[in-house]
């Protein structure tokens, strides 16, 4: 459960700087796009969310390679069908806050609207979306491309939408 709508962009900044994200400095990479970048958005209320983590097996997606690609859109699709929605940007950087290390959430990308505005080594500008990564209990946050004509993710982290 995290909590959406609460904190400032410089208020989620100042907490993140304060949490050991990364051993190999990619949490400064997450930090600069929640402080810099435009795309980052916050939600505009305060909002309780209960985050989960499904299986590509869950939402009936591939789970050695997309065969054929399959572009974001039905991928968001994919995600809604089975009853649930993406986590909003600011919802990332909550459950980075509120994050313990945990095995589970090895390699687990976070469904989310992708952010432009990083640019990788190749000084090529995509779309990234945060995958969690853990190391000896130490949960860090790595911005990566989501590729989805290549290898999917197994595990994704989602919102899973309150009743009532």
């Amino acid at each position: 459960m995290v909590t959406v709508g609460a904190l400032t962009r410089e208020q989620l900044v100042a907490g993140l700087r304060k949490t050991t994200l990364s051993e190999q400095n990619e949490d400064e990479s997450f930090i600069l796009l929640v402080r810099d970048s435009p795309e980052f958005k916050i939600s505009p209320a305060k909002e309780k969310l209960d985050l989960v983590v499904v299986t590509a097996e869950e939402l009936q997606l591939p789970v050695d390679k997309w065969q054929p690609d399959v572009p974001f859109d039905e991928f968001k699709t994919k995600v809604t069908e089975a009853g649930y929605e993406l986590v909003p940007h600011d919802g990332i950087a909550a459950f980075l806050l509120a994050l313990r290390g945990s095995e589970a959430l090895k390699f687990t990308y976070v469904a989310t609207e992708p952010i432009m505005g990083m640019r990788e080594k190749r000084a090529v500008s995509r779309p990234l979306v945060p995958v969690v990564f853990t190391h000896l209990g130490v949960p860090y946050a790595v911005m990566r491309p989501l590729d989805l004509a290549s290898e999917a993710p197994r595990r994704y982290i989602v919102v899973r939408p309150r009743k009532g």
